[in-house]
């Protein structure tokens, strides 16, 4: 194995630093998440892990993006505002995509990669 993978689906980021390095103690490998999320829509949560992600090297993180059982989507499914296109950033989106477009090494990434001008709204 090359990497350690992990699901998060909470809120503390100091948690999430410190099972990333039990993590890599307990296995000598990098630490990956391919499934993080939240249920909450509140946008105040998205810094706090998003710059753990950064502080702690991940390679890749993925955010969890299907409203689930446990997870809200970071856009809407098309319910959220009738009459819009699926596909609109909610808060949370909207507070990634910002946390991410300000750090020097991501924000060229992320602007490339962003899709058309409705989700920037």
């Amino acid at each position: 194995a090359r990497f350690a993978n992990f699901h998060w689906y909470a809120i503390n980021a100091e948690a999430f630093e410190e099972t990333i390095a039990a993590l890599r103690r307990s296995s000598g490998l990098r630490v990956i998440s391919n499934e993080i999320g939240r249920v909450s829509d509140e946008p105040g949560e998205i810094r706090g892990l998003a710059s753990k992600v950064l502080a702690t090297g991940m390679p890749w993180a993925i955010w969890f993006s299907i409203d689930a059982q446990r997870a809200r989507a970071l856009q809407d499914d098309g319910t959220d505002r009738p009459g819009y296109p699926a596909g609109n950033l909610r808060p949370r989106g909207v507070a990634l995509r910002d946390f991410l477009r300000s750090q020097p090494a991501t924000a060229d990434r992320i602007r490339d990669s962003l899709p058309s001008a409705h989700a920037r709204r």
